[in-house]
């Protein structure tokens, strides 16, 4: 907490008495006069400093940058809610392990603070967990925004899961990341934001990052990778889910 400086000025003691010739009345204003007014300049100023250094009585939102480039304040840690059985921790070693398990549903936010939902039914889908200092999803994830972009992968529904974030970790605030770093296109594939507890990632199964899980229209998980996996592969375990 800062410090507001104290009034200052002297000791305020007058001078001892003594005899003096009649004058004819002394100019300016009275002595008492001047000492209230440099207290009150004192104290206007310390204020206007401890504003300027609080931000004018911050907030627990960062201002960074919003999904769809206008700015403006944006949460970096998302309230999220799981109703059905998480899915198994995924073991590349056991590529089959939780495959034709239900998604459950995550309830969670943008952002921006909107609601986003990820759950089973409404067609086939993709489930994309990253983080933001993990470099894999630094090299993989811009290259889908350039696929989601062009449109050469069609229409997929697709949500990207922001987890593991922290302001010790780079690419913090994870806003400012998603849309001016990867330049996802929240537009075309729905962002979350995890919660410090990771719940959303715990959820999906989540052993690594990148984390890509396939969901076919019924509900029931198709097939599950992690790792730098190429547009290739993406596109292959895409298309067989319909």
């Amino acid at each position: 907490m800062s410090q507001r400086p104290g009034p200052g000025g002297g000791s305020g003691r007058r001078p001892p008495p003594r005899k003096r010739p009649v004058t004819r009345g002394r100019q300016g204003p009275p002595a008492g006069f001047v000492v209230a007014v440099a207290v009150v300049v004192v104290i206007g100023v310390a204020a206007l400093v401890a504003v300027v250094a609080s931000g004018g009585g911050g907030s627990s939102k960062s201002a960074s940058s919003k999904s769809g480039g206008s700015t403006g304040s944006s949460v970096d840690y998302g309230k999220v809610a799981v109703q059905g059985s998480a899915l198994p921790q995924f073991d590349e070693n056991q590529p089959a392990k939780g495959d034709g398990a239900a998604l459950p549903t995550i309830t969670g936010e943008s952002p921006t603070g909107a609601t986003v939902t990820i759950q089973p039914g409404g067609g086939p889908q993709v489930v994309v967990v990253g983080a933001p200092w993990c470099p894999h999803c630094n090299r993989e994830l811009p290259k889908l925004v350039q696929e989601l972009d062009s449109g050469s992968l069609g229409h997929p529904r697709i949500t990207l899961v922001v987890t593991a974030q922290a302001p010790s970790y780079p690419n913090w605030p994870p806003g400012r990341w998603i849309s001016s770093t990867i330049r996802w296109p929240a537009n075309l594939a729905p962002v979350m934001l995890d919660d410090k507890n990771t719940t959303a990632a715990n959820a999906l199964g989540t052993p690594a990052y990148p984390y890509f899980v396939f969901v076919d229209s019924q509900g029931k998980v198709g097939s599950r990778l992690t790792g730098e996996i190429g547009l290739d592969v993406f596109q292959q375990h895409l298309q067989a889910l319909h």
